[in-house]
C-alpha cells in the first residue's frame, strides 16, 4: 500500500511538466503498472535537462513500485534502492518513506517476512513523524498482512482493524477496500466463514466503486477460493473470471499464477480433467517462468545492495585511517575555517586535494596531486584554472556538485583518472563546500583517496566470481542433459511425476531410467553431498550406470547394483589401493518386466514404496555404509513387489525427510512423509506434485533448503 506524494512547488514550466507526469505515474501505478513504469522513464529522460535531484529520485521511486506490481521484483528493488540512497542525500521524509514501504512489499511478495517488518516498521515512524496518516494506515496493513502470512491471525487482525478506522476517518476508499479483503483472509483463516464472506464482498463493492483494478482482481480472487472452499463451484467460476479478466488487463503475472492455479481445482472439481490439465500447466509454465527470472533478478539487486552497503564500510575505514584529513575535512564542514588554515593541513596528507574558487575554477592543489600527474602536468593545469567539470573524472559531477551546493553539505562519489604514462587510479571523493558568513559560496573542495588497490582487487574477485559462476552453469546444462527426457516417462507409464528440487544450481541427487528389451530399469540415487561435488559423483553414477545395462547387458536390479559398485570402488582404486573414499551413493533401483508387468526391486539406503489398496507399503533395502564390502556386496537380492494396475510407486531420497521446518524447526521424518504420501496418492500425479510442492513450502517456511530433494512417484 502507498499513497500520493505532494506536488512539488513550480518552479519553471520544463520542472512542472516533469512533476505533473511523475504524479500521474504514481496514480495509476496501481491500475495501469505498465504505464506508469513508461512514464516513470519518461520523467527521467526529462530530467537530464533539469537540475532537480529530487524528481530524478521519484522516478526511480515511480519505476520500482510499477515492476513490483508487474512482479518483476529484482528490478524493482534495483530501482528503489537507487532512489531510497537519493532520498537519504536528499532528506525528503515523505518520498523515502514511499520508497522504504514499496521495498518492504518486495520483501514480503519473495517471502522474506523479517525483513519486509523491519521496512515497515521504518517506514512507519518516518510517516509519524512527518503525521502522514494515510502513510501510516498502510504501513499498519502490511505488517497486519505479513502476520496474515505467517498464520498469526491474532496479531494480523489487530493490526488490519487500526489500518481500516484510519482509513475511514481520512475517507480513502482504495486502501479501505484492500484492508477489508485482507480482514476477510484473517475470517476465513480463522474458519468464520460468514464474517470472511462479508468482508470479501464489501471489499468488491468499493473496488468496483472507485474502478480499482488491482482490487478488483484480489477480491474476485478471495471469493473465487472461498467457494472452492465451500464447494460451490459454479459461484468460484464466476469470480475466477472476473478476476482473470482484471488480472490479465493489470498485467501482474503473480495474480495470474494464483489464478490459473484455482482454476485447475475449479475444473478438476467439475470432473473436466482436460481443462484442469490445461490450467495447471499454464500455472506450472508461469510459476517456472517466474522463478527463473525472480532467481536472476534478485542476485541483481542484492549487488546493487552490496555495493551500496561496501560504500558505507569504504567510508568508515576512511575515517579511521587517516583521523588527520577526517578532522580537517570536519572543520571543512561545519566551521568554515580560513582556507590558509586547510593548505597547511591539506600540504602534509597524502590523500589529494584540491580547492576550487567561487567560480568553481581551480586554484590550489597539493602535493600529492603532482605525485600522480607529474610535476608539469599539474603546474600547467593550475595556469589554465580548468573548471571543476574539466578536472574530474567522475561522469555525474554536475550533479555531485549541484547537490553539494544546493545542500550544503558534502557529497561522496568514485573517480578515475589515467596520468601520461596510460595507467588508471581509481579515488574515493568527498567534495565539501566551504561557505562564508553571509551564506555564500566561498570554496570547493575536493579530497581524494587512492582507492586503486582495492578497485583492482574487487576487478579480480568479480572475474573470478565470474569463472566460477560460468562454470557450475555449464556443469548445470551438462548435469540436466544427463537427465532423462519426460517424454520417455510420458511413453512408459499411464501417470507420474517427479518432484526435484536441487539444494544449490547443480546436484547430488537423479534419476535414470532404460528401457531394454521387454524391461524398464528405473532408479533414484542420492549421491554423497550436494552441490559440485554431488553433482560429479552423480555424472560419474549415471555413466556406470549406463555401461552396466547397455555394455554388459545385465538387467536385474541386484546384479545391476553390485556392478556398479564394483565400477565406482575400481574408479577410486585403481592407481592406489589406498586412494579409498567415503564418496559413494544411496539407491533405489526396480525392474519393470513390460509382458507380465512384474516388479523386482533392490536398494541401498533407499527403501521403496508401493500404495495398494489406500494402504502404504514399504519395501526394505539393504542398509550398509558408503563403500560396501564384499560381503555387503553379497547380500544384495531382488526383492518381488507385489503390483496390480493402478499401484503407486514412489522412489525417493532422504532430502524431503531431512528437511527442517514446522513450527518447532524439527526435520520432517519418516512418519510425516509416510503420512503426506498417503494423503496424496489417490490424486492423478500432476496433483499429487501441487500437493506435495505446497506441502514441501509450508513445512519449510523461512528455514534453508537442507540438501537435494527428490521423490518420483509412477502409476502402474
Amino acid at each position: 500500500m502507498d499513497n500520493k506524494r505532494q506536488s512539488l512547488p513550480e518552479i519553471n514550466s520544463e520542472i512542472k511538466e516533469i512533476n505533473d507526469i511523475i504524479d500521474t505515474s504514481w496514480e495509476i501505478r496501481r491500475s495501469d503498472p505498465l504505464k506508469a513504469l513508461q512514464l516513470a522513464l519518461q520523467a527521467r529522460e526529462l530530467c537530464n535537462a533539469v537540475n532537480s535531484p529530487l524528481l530524478t529520485a521519484l522516478t526511480y521511486r515511480n519505476a520500482g513500485t510499477a515492476l513490483y506490481i508487474l512482479s518483476q521484483y529484482g528490478e524493482g528493488l534495483d530501482q528503489l534502492l537507487k532512489a531510497k540512497t537519493m532520498l537519504l542525500i536528499i532528506n525528503d521524509k515523505k518520498a523515502l518513506a514511499d520508497v522504504i514501504r514499496n521495498i518492504g512489499n518486495i520483501y514480503h511478495s519473495t517471502n522474506q517476512y523479517n525483513d519486509s517488518l523491519v521496512a515497515y516498521n521504518e517506514s512507519m515512524h518516518l510517516c509519524i513523524e512527518i503525521n502522514d496518516k494515510q502513510g501510516e494506515a498502510y504501513n499498519l496493513g502490511n505488517i497486519g498482512y505479513v502476520k496474515l502470512l505467517e498464520n498469526k491471525f491474532d496479531e494480523a487482525i489487530k493490526y488490519i482493524t487500526k489500518t481500516k478506522e484510519i482509513l475511514i476517518v481520512i475517507k480513502d476508499n482504495l486502501g479501505l477496500s484492500d484492508a477489508l479483503n485482507n480482514i476477510g483472509k484473517v475470517h476465513l483463516g480463522k474458519q468464520e466463514k460468514e464474517q470472511a464472506l462479508h468482508s470479501f464482498e464489501e471489499s468488491l463493492k468499493i473496488a468496483l466503486q472507485i474502478n480499482h483494478l488491482r482490487g478488483i482482481a484480489h477480491a474476485n480472487i478471495s471469493l473465487g477460493n472461498y467457494y472452492l472452499l465451500n464447494e460451490e463451484n459454479e459461484k468460484a467460476g464466476f469470480y475466477l473470471k472476473d478476476a482473470q479478466l482484471a488480472a490479465t488487463k493489470l498485467g501482474e503475472k503473480s495474480l495470474l499464477i494464483n489464478i490459473h492455479k484455482q482454476f485447475a481445482q475449479y475444473y478438476e472439481n467439475g470432473s473436466e480433467f482436460k481443462l484442469a490439465l490445461q490450467e495447471f500447466k499454464t500455472f506450472e509454465k508461469l510459476s517456472v517462468e517466474n522463478d527463473l527470472s525472480n532467481n536472476q533478478r534478485v542476485i541483481e539487486s542484492l549487488k546493487y545492495k552490496f555495493n551500496f552497503e561496501q560504500l558505507e564500510l569504504e567510508k568508515g575505514i576512511l575515517q579511521d585511517k587517516n583521523s588527520e584529513l577526517s578532522e580537517a575535512n570536519e572543520i571543512i564542514k561545519t566551521k568554515n575555517i580560513e582556507l590558509e588554515l586547510l593548505s597547511l593541513v591539506a600540504s602534509h596528507t597524502d590523500n589529494v586535494i584540491l580547492i576550487f574558487d567561487n567560480k568553481l575554477h581551480l586554484e590550489w592543489t597539493n602535493d600529492s596531486f603532482s605525485k600522480y600527474t607529474g610535476a608539469q602536468f599539474a603546474t600547467e593545469l593550475l595556469k589554465n584554472k580548468p573548471s571543476i567539470y574539466e578536472v574530474s573524472g567522475n561522469t555525474e559531477i554536475k550533479n555531485a556538485v549541484s547537490q553539494c551546493i544546493s545542500l550544503k553539505k558534502s557529497v561522496r562519489y568514485n573517480s578515475s583518472f589515467t596520468n601520461q604514462s596510460g595507467e588508471q587510479f581509481w579515488f574515493s571523493s568527498t567534495l565539501s563546500p566551504v561557505f562564508c558568513k553571509e551564506g555564500t559560496l566561498q570554496k570547493l573542495v575536493i579530497i581524494d583517496t587512492d582507492i586503486t588497490e582495492s578497485k583492482r582487487a574487487e576487478e579480480i574477485i568479480n572475474s573470478k566470481n565470474k569463472d566460477i559462476t560460468d562454470s557450475i552453469n555449464y556443469a548445470e546444462r551438462i548435469q540436466k542433459s544427463l537427465l532423462p527426457d519426460n517424454k520417455i516417462f510420458e511413453k512408459l507409464f499411464s501417470d507420474y511425476f517427479i518432484f526435484y528440487k536441487p539444494r544449490d544450481t547443480v546436484s547430488g541427487d537423479f534419476y535414470w531410467i532404460s528401457e531394454v528389451q521387454d524391461y524398464i530399469l528405473l532408479a533414484v540415487i542420492d549421491c554423497t553431498g550436494h552441490g559440485v561435488p554431488g553433482a560429479m559423483m552423480s555424472m560419474i553414477a549415471s555413466a556406470f550406470l549406463n555401461n552396466v545395462v547397455h555394455k554388459k547387458h545385465v538387467n536385474s536390479p541386484s546384479a545391476v547394483l553390485k556392478q556398479l559398485y564394483l565400477q565406482l570402488d575400481f574408479a577410486f582404486t585403481q592407481y592406489n589401493s589406498h586412494t579409498r573414499t567415503n564418496d559413494g551413493m544411496d539407491i533405489a533401483l526396480i525392474e519393470i518386466n513390460k509382458i507380465d508387468h512384474s516388479v523386482r526391486f533392490s536398494g541401498v539406503n533407499r527403501n521403496l514404496f508401493v500404495m495398494k489398496n489406500d494402504k502404504l507399503i514399504e519395501y526394505k533395502s539393504l542398509r550398509s555404509p558408503s563403500n560396501l564390502s564384499k560381503e555387503d556386496l553379497d547380500k544384495l537380492c531382488d526383492v518381488i513387489i507385489d503390483v496390480d494396475k493402478g499401484d503407486m510407486l514412489y522412489l525417493f531420497t532422504d532430502g524431503l525427510i531431512d528437511q527442517f521446518g514446522g513450527n518447532e524447526n524439527k526435520k520432517l521424518g519418516s512418519a510425516r512423509f509416510k503420512k503426506l504420501l498417503t494423503d496424496v496418492a489417490n490424486k492423478y500425479c500432476e496433483s499429487q506434485n501441487i500437493k506435495i510442492e505446497d506441502f514441501y513450502l509450508d513445512w519449510k517456511k523461512q528455514e534453508p533448503q537442507t540438501d537435494d530433494i527428490l521423490l518420483l512417484g509412477i502409476k502402474l
